[in-house]
């Protein structure tokens, strides 16, 4: 069963965290052999509490730098960053989160500016565990519908402390005549960002 991260969310999930409307915002997941973590950053990782709150939710959930064998950053670049090397502006925050966090390996991305959303983008990774990788998917925000669930996610509070909360949310994609509904997968060898940190 899939978790889905509004913002400022942390989770985990054994197979799919999706993201809704990032916009402003980027979804991050760090991978392990069993399962998937996420959080949605609002502002740049470091203009809060969020990093330090992701970092503690990690340790509560008994992830150590070890376990981690992939580290995804996905945002619309152009929105996120504005008029500086979009590209350097988004390797260097996946540098601040992988050391806060302690991870050392790949650092892959998807840029959503390619699609031109007007109202953001809804971002899913699926573990994929006999590769050890995620697949990336998504979707404009405004071709998707969303509807409350009771699922077990924490928010980190302007102080940085976990909360636990039901407030995230479901995520259908709706049909459409170009793919009947279907998310879009990202075209890996065109589009994904990717970096040895």
């Amino acid at each position: 069963m899939a978790i889905y991260l509004d913002e400022d969310y942390v989770g985990t999930d054994p197979t799919t965290i999706g993201f809704p409307h990032l916009l402003l915002c980027m979804g991050v997941v760090v991978l392990t052999a069993n399962e998937i973590h996420g959080v949605h950053f609002v502002a740049n990782c470091n203009s809060g509490h969020t990093l330090a709150g992701f970092a503690a939710y990690l340790t509560a959930q008994g992830v150590v730098p070890a376990d981690m064998i992939g580290l995804y950053g996905a945002c619309n670049f152009n929105v996120r960053y504005g008029n500086h090397n979009r590209k350097t502006a988004w390797q260097q925050e996946m540098r601040d989160i992988a050391a806060a966090i302690g991870y050392a390996g790949d650092a892959k991305g998807f840029d959503t500016s390619i699609i031109n959303p007007t109202d953001g983008t809804y971002v899913e990774y699926v573990r994929q565990p006999l590769h050890n990788r995620c697949s990336i998917f998504y979707k404009r925000n405004e071709k998707m519908d969303y509807g409350p669930t009771a699922q077990n996610v924490h928010r980190v509070n302007g102080a940085g402390n976990l909360v636990a909360s039901f407030g995230a949310t479901s995520a259908t994609a709706k049909p459409t005549q170009s793919n009947g509904g279907l998310l879009h997968e990202v075209n890996y060898f065109l589009r994904l960002k990717n970096f040895t940190i």
